[in-house]
């Protein structure tokens, strides 16, 4: 008779989930290697009135229900949506579980020299809410 190794496979899942918490936080760290984000309190001044002046924008991490809403805020605040990490990408929007493989690849372009700024969904909402009436 077959039984489950239970005490190996409760340690794999442990294991795991303090791979994805280590993940989350390098994702949102600032340390030269990783993603800039901008912080909230600079958010509006960054973009100004203006919203993405027609940088190419990459939404990861979110449903693609969300994505779709996701790439038509960046429209209405003069961005170009694309599905994958370009030549000439300029904003991230990280949702709360973004790809590994856009991950790393935007950290290359970072680490090449690439000027890439990141924001959360979330201030995507907040840019979108202050600036799609100007």
């Amino acid at each position: 008779e077959l039984k489950p190794d239970l005490l190996n496979s409760v340690d794999c899942v442990n294991e795991n989930i303090l791979y994805l918490e280590e993940a989350s936080h390098t994702v949102f760290s600032s340390d030269n290697d990783n993603i800039p984000m901008i912080p909230d309190n600079e958010l509006l001044a960054y973009f100004s009135e203006d919203g993405f002046k027609q940088v190419q924008v990459l939404v990861t991490g979110v449903s693609k229900e969300d994505k779709d809403k996701c790439w038509q805020m960046i429209i209405t605040l003069n961005g170009k949506p694309v599905k994958s990490v370009t030549k000439n990408l300029g904003v991230v929007v990280l949702g709360a579980v973004p790809g590994w493989r856009k991950l790393e690849d935007i950290r290359a372009k970072i680490q090449s020299g690439e000027h890439i700024v990141g924001i959360t969904d979330i201030q995507l909402q907040i840019l979108y809410e202050r600036l799609k009436d100007d």
